[in-house]
């Protein structure tokens, strides 16, 4: 009996419980308040793979989602993603997070996701029982996942409007504290695609947002992260907005980076977990990253102790990076709109 075969048969059992018991799968699906939360799990499950670039097509029956990632599925990973809230990264703190429960939120749209990797490839049909399929020629080292919208709960002019909103929204931000994903693209059926792209120079990250050859954002970030001491490849960070100067103004600074920016305070400084979780606000003036405990659905941080820690690494971090601040001519008048100060409303 193939590894496959095993853990369809090992899961069996769960599957006729979860099948008698509608209301365990209802669930399952409904854990994440926004309807295409998915697309998150693929992108994180991409940048823990190592990938560099990530690709996106939607069509009217069915989602594809590529990327170049060196790692491949493993035999953890298949008893990982068919399993409920048994993932495969505890014991791996260079990732994200796990494929557990967030993966099954592609179940509101599919009843049978498809995963082609160098490693293994298969097919999920009720939620939890894999089955073997043939390799595709094409696949060129890169993972695959496809989704057909065959789910009897929701049409797939549904899943197909719901995904393609869910990919219009990503903002330039998505891509500002990943290690590996350098690039993101999407299209869909009637022509549409888009484009995020990241480039780094230094502490200097700039990030635009393309649809087609139309450019729709693009935002530069004053970047600066620090390891956590004792926990391999974690790290904490935060991003100062940078905004281009003006010409009259290019011959003040000292630096070369100084004479093409400026720091500027953020609108809103988002609180993010490799990516924003879109129910906090730290009502700071710039933005942070840590791997932060947060809730199921990702978008809120939990208030425990571990978070503690990491705040404090956040403090460090931002006493550290005033030096850098100052060296690079940029500590002027308008930088100093962007620290915390008594007007502030701080938690």
């Amino acid at each position: 009996m193939n590894l496959i075969d095993h853990i369809r048969k090992d899961r069996e059992e769960l599957a006729r419980v979860v099948k008698k018991h509608r209301g365990i799968r209802k669930l399952v699906e409904d854990l994440y308040p926004d309807k295409a939360h998915f697309l998150y799990e693929l992108l994180q499950n991409a940048e823990d793979a190592g990938a560099h670039h990530v690709r996106f097509e939607l069509g009217p029956d069915q989602l594809v989602f590529e990327h170049d990632g060196s790692r491949v599925f493993e035999e953890r990973d298949v008893w990982g993603i068919t399993d409920i809230g048994e993932g495969t990264k505890e014991e791996d703190e260079a990732t994200i997070g796990k494929f557990g429960i967030g993966f099954k939120a592609v179940f509101g749209y599919t009843e049978s996701p498809k995963i082609w990797s160098p490693g293994y490839s298969f097919e999920i049909k009720e939620l939890f029982l894999p089955y073997e399929l043939d390799p595709p020629g094409d696949l060129g080292g890169r993972t695959r996942f496809q989704f057909p919208f065959n789910n009897s709960q929701k049409l797939p002019a549904t899943a197909y409007r719901e995904i393609l909103e869910g990919l219009q929204a990503l903002p330039a931000q998505t891509l500002l504290f990943l290690r590996n994903i350098h690039s993101l693209e999407w299209s869909c059926d009637n022509g549409q695609c888009a484009s995020l792209r990241r480039q780094e120079d230094g502490h200097r990250t700039f990030i635009q947002k393309h649809r087609g050859d139309d450019l729709l954002e693009e935002a530069s970030f004053l970047v600066f992260t620090r390891e956590l001491p004792g926990h391999a490849r974690q790290f904490v960070a935060l991003a100062y907005q940078l905004e281009p100067r003006k010409e009259e103004d290019a011959g003040a600074p000292r630096t070369n980076l100084a004479r093409k920016f400026r720091i500027v305070p953020a609108e809103r400084g988002t609180v993010s977990v490799y990516f924003v979780a879109e129910k906090e606000n730290s009502n700071l003036r710039f933005h942070l990253h840590a791997p932060f405990v947060t809730g199921l659905d990702r978008a809120s941080v939990k208030d425990v102790e571990a978070n503690l820690e990491l705040h404090q690494a956040l403090a460090a971090l931002a006493a550290e990076s005033l030096q850098t601040i100052q060296e690079d001519g940029l500590l002027d008048m308008a930088f100093l709109a962007v620290p915390p100060n008594d007007q502030d409303d701080l938690g």
